[in-house]
């Protein structure tokens, strides 16, 4: 076969003439009874069926809600469930990934947020299996937070404290791998707020 533009020789099955680089007539046409198109199709059409689906679960994972956990609205992830755990008021937790949501609520006895700072710092310096550094003091939705990481051999745990007239509110997110719990600890310091 000749090419239509310089009249040069092209082989069967070539698309482009090597000479001029015309496009050519000759397009490879596909057999759509070739068993083998049928197969990559398929292949394709699953594979792309497994991301969705893999992109589904992570969206979803990441989704929650705000729950009231003990006059504290606080962020849970959807996959996280509710347990019953002695020394909490409130508890979720998500058994894959060993990270617990939970809330401690204490009676007040007249004292301020920054006396029980001082108090808590002052029984977390004499620890042996525990040490916490303090992150940060600040308003989040008009509310005065502490915030500290607290560290054991095998757990890290984010602790936000607020006191009011009448009761002291911790808020716990513990990491039992001490992996990295970012967007979950984002999300949480971004929910806290006192129900009045």
């Amino acid at each position: 076969m000749k090419c239509n533009n310089c009249g040069k020789e092209i082989k069967k099955g070539q698309t482009f003439c090597p000479s001029c680089g015309i496009v050519t007539n000759n397009l490879i046409k596909i057999n759509k009874n070739n068993p083998n198109i049928k197969y990559i199709i398929i292949t394709v059409l699953m594979a792309i069926l497994l991301l969705i689906t893999i992109i589904s679960f992570i969206i979803f994972q990441n989704q929650g809600q705000i729950v009231n956990m003990n006059g504290i609205k606080v962020y849970v992830p959807n996959t996280y469930e509710e347990e019953i755990k002695d020394g909490y008021n409130k508890s979720f937790i998500s058994k894959q990934e060993d990270v617990r949501i939970a809330t401690i609520t204490e009676t007040n006895y007249n004292i301020t947020h920054d006396e029980y700072i001082k108090m808590f710092e002052s029984i977390a310096k004499q620890s042996s299996s525990y040490k916490c550094e303090k992150q940060f003091t600040k308003n989040i939705k008009k509310t005065k937070w502490t915030k500290y990481t607290c560290t054991t051999k095998k757990a890290k745990a984010n602790l936000y404290i607020t006191v009011k007239k009448e009761k002291i509110y911790i808020v716990s997110l513990e990491s039992l791998k001490t992996k990295n719990i970012k967007l979950i600890e984002k999300r949480l310091e971004n929910s806290l707020e006192l129900i009045k």
